[in-house]
């Protein structure tokens, strides 16, 4: 998978969203590009997270990034400037059903509560964990790490061509 392609296609997913709302969408990719790993779990839990940042921030940005971290590990993250959490309701954040305790305002979650579940999960069969830093005020991030092996960009591992050659006779 090449990183910066991944982060296009989730960017372009989403852009109608963040436009509508007159938001900045950006993303950066700060580590080699081609590499080995799941690319539609990662493309999954990268849209929903994206799309809730969108969802709950009304002015500023969302960025999606990919930093390093460690040895050949990759730190990807979605940041938002919105209405930040308060920390009482994070304990709450990651259950699969609408949450009853503390009463959450629907400004910090969406109704259902199934979208980071369901992320937590698809992360932890990656081998790693989702996390949260947010305060109110001050925007939200959602990060987790993975260990995606840096391969060579070469034919053998580039997709096939979208619309096959016609050949004539």
């Amino acid at each position: 998978l090449s990183l910066t392609e991944l982060f296009g296609e989730v960017a372009a997913t989403v852009a109608p969203m963040a436009e509508e709302k007159g938001l900045v969408l950006r993303t950066s990719v700060r580590v080699e590009d081609w590499r080995v790993g799941p690319i539609g779990t990662l493309s999954r839990v990268l849209v929903n997270l994206a799309t809730n940042a969108l969802k709950f921030t009304e002015k500023g940005e969302v960025e999606l990034a990919a930093n390093p971290v460690g040895s050949g590990d990759v730190e990807l993250s979605v940041r938002d400037t919105g209405p930040g959490l308060d920390p009482r309701l994070v304990r709450s954040l990651f259950q699969p059903f609408p949450r009853t305790e503390p009463p959450a305002p629907r400004k910090y979650f969406s109704s259902g509560g199934l979208g980071l579940a369901l992320c937590r999960q698809l992360v932890r069969s990656m081998g790693s964990e989702l996390q949260v830093e947010s305060r109110p005020g001050s925007g939200s991030r959602f990060s987790f790490r993975l260990h995606l092996m840096e391969v060579a960009r070469s034919p053998r591992f580039l997709p096939p061509p979208p619309h096959p050659t016609k050949r004539t006779a």
